[in-house]
């Protein structure tokens, strides 16, 4: 299983990586802008440019330089605001920041088994616990209903378009083995995992999915006993 905490005490990657993930926020911004502007522009004559936000080209010109860039996931109001890499070496993305530099605060990175689009069954997404709310650190919050409460959804970009990760539960596993999912040979396996981890959340919602959903898995370290890793489960609208 993937190691993922995260207490660092050197200053100088810590700032590094700040200052990366302030930069290419401030690509997107800009590159959405521009994008807003041009179907503002043509949407009288031309039923395309709609077209071009929802689609995300912003993510195409992105991948032209971080071509490991899959999607990008947000939060509204918390800190979560960062791209999806993924790679062929799970390992790769928890020391590296998405423009390949070596940095301790890695990046947000989707399992190398899963589909890129998140077309699986269950795709599984990995960040640092970081104890500032930094990379996967907000999702702590999740062990409270009136965080949950506050914030029931994540947002989730690809080629694709806007997608949600509507969610469902925030529980703790044993990370020493190979505690996730891949798929659900049958329609019980499936109503069976969403009833265990919703009966142990942190917190209760009263949404739930089904067999057909895509679940999305997001998995960080935890500390409450060792190789402890809190898992935030959702389902992807279409």
């Amino acid at each position: 299983m993937i190691g993922l905490c995260g207490l660092w005490y050197e200053m100088e990657p810590k700032m590094k990586a700040q200052e990366f993930y302030q930069n290419i926020n401030s690509k997107r911004e800009q590159l959405l802008t521009e994008e807003e502007g041009v179907s503002q522009k043509k949407k009288e004559n031309d039923s395309s440019s709609k077209a071009l936000v929802e689609n995300n080209q912003w993510l195409m010109e992105m991948m032209k330089t971080y071509p490991n860039i899959v999607g990008w996931i947000r939060g509204e109001g918390i800190q979560i605001d960062y791209p999806i890499m993924q790679t062929g070496d799970n390992s790769y993305y928890l020391n590296h920041l998405p423009d390949g530099s070596k940095n301790k605060l890695g990046s947000i990175f989707l399992d190398r088994s899963v589909n890129s689009d998140f077309s699986s069954s269950v795709s599984i997404v990995y960040g640092h616990m970081m104890q500032d709310g930094e990379m996967f650190g907000e999702l702590k919050n999740y062990r409270k209903q009136d965080f949950y409460n506050k914030h029931k959804k994540l947002e989730l970009y690809t080629l694709d378009g806007e997608k949600s990760i509507v969610l469902l539960a925030a529980y703790l596993v044993d990370g020493s083995s190979n505690p996730y999912p891949q798929d659900f040979d049958t329609t019980d396996a499936f109503y069976s995992y969403i009833k265990e981890i919703q009966g142990k959340s942190f917190f209760q919602s009263n949404v739930t999915a089904v067999p057909g959903d895509k679940l999305v898995i997001l998995s960080t370290c935890a500390y409450d006993f060792e190789e402890a890793r809190l898992a935030i489960v959702g389902y992807v609208t279409p």
